[in-house]
């Protein structure tokens, strides 16, 4: 490893909504970063809470050795918005993310850092693991065991990886690029060079990793930096859960139609992103053609999914023609062909289906 013989300012921004019940703990992991020099950015989206509140107090006290600047948007600007506003607060050379319901460990900064001169600083975007915690910071069951101190840093993605990452992020098994958000570090020139991403981008890790992988490379710490809590507010976990009462399984249908919705505008952020890209000569007009064609295909799966929720049955029927003329999933397919019947006799169907499955895996574990 090669370290330069001056620590570079680095930026941990805190992105924070509606989370007052969490953010006190995402800030004081904040503090606690062993890294320095580190400026952190506490920023709060225009919460209808007290989160901004919680932040300003423990600023005001706040009499450690990092640089503290407190941000409140006045206006609610999204994810997308928010991420770009802590960008363009920054000022250090790494910026280091953190959702305001996450805790990172305080090495975490460090072990970034590291990671970047062991890249020769040519990486992008940084992320490593994490482990799963309850509302009340308790390890949930399925946390892989990850190997700490035995396992380097990887490098996981390159502009070679482009087309794959285009063509598989919406389905499984991922693409072997793909890295989880929520553990994200990255190189501000990601924005310099790409302008601010669209405020209402939901998943803005994503059109990130597609940066880095045309800027650069993007490295992999298999080390779980990040306690990601997982919480009935979550924007994406509920929808994998069994939903045995009609109010979750509203929310987790409508969370589907949504998800394709907020899909759709990310593609089309991909395509602006893929232009400037052309123009910047980070990749050749016939690959951006070619990721282009790719990215419009899938933003158009994406607006015919949106419509499929309020859809009657014969619109249905015609969208699900025109999705497999698209070459969507089988699993897709299936999907949405269960959906074909009313919607009020779909839930009651799912409710009873799945009051079944948590009974059975209910009885299995005692």
């Amino acid at each position: 490893m090669t370290l330069t013989t001056e620590r570079p300012l680095i930026s941990f921004g805190i992105a924070a909504f509606n989370q007052e019940r969490f953010i006190e703990e995402a800030v004081r992991a904040a503090f606690s970063q062993t890294y320095s020099p580190l400026e952190i950015i506490l920023s709060d989206d225009c919460s209808s809470d007290c989160t901004y509140d919680v932040m300003q107090k423990l600023a005001s006290s706040y009499l450690g050795p990092h640089k503290v600047l407190l941000n409140r948007n006045p206006k609610n600007r999204g994810l997308g918005g928010h991420v770009s506003r802590i960008v363009e607060l920054s000022k250090g050379e790494l910026i280091v993310i953190a959702a305001g319901d996450d805790v990172s460990l305080p090495h975490r900064t460090e072990a970034i850092w590291r990671a970047w001169e062991d890249s020769a600083r040519r990486a992008m975007v940084i992320a490593s693991g994490f482990i799963v915690i309850d509302e009340e910071g308790r390890l949930c069951e399925g946390n892989r065991k990850t190997a700490t101190s035995d396992r380097a840093a990887v490098e996981v993605g390159s502009r070679s990886d482009l087309y794959e990452y285009c063509a598989t992020l919406d389905v499984r098994p991922a693409s072997r690029a793909r890295m989880t958000g929520a553990t994200f570090a990255w190189n501000p020139r990601l924005f310099s060079q790409f302008g601010p991403m669209p405020d209402r981008v939901v998943h803005d890790d994503s059109l990130i990793m597609l940066r880095g992988l045309f800027a650069g490379t993007c490295v992999r710490i298999w080390e779980p930096l990040v306690k990601r809590r997982l919480h009935t507010n979550n924007l994406f976990f509920s929808g994998h859960e069994v939903a045995a009462d009609l109010k979750n399984i509203d929310k987790q249908e409508g969370g589907f139609w949504q998800t394709a919705r907020s899909r759709a505008g990310l593609y089309e952020a991909f395509v602006s992103d893929i232009k400037t890209a052309l123009n910047e000569h980070l990749v050749s007009p016939d690959e951006a053609r070619k990721l282009t064609q790719v990215c419009e295909t899938k933003g158009q799966i994406q607006r015919l999914l949106a419509e499929y929720g309020a859809a009657t049955t014969r619109q249905k029927m015609s969208l699900i023609r025109r999705l497999m003329a698209l070459g969507v999933p089988r699993d897709t397919v299936r999907y949405l062909l269960i959906r074909l019947v009313p919607y009020r006799v779909f839930r009651n169907a799912k409710r009873a289906v799945n009051s079944i499955r948590r009974s059975l895996a209910w009885g299995h574990t005692k």
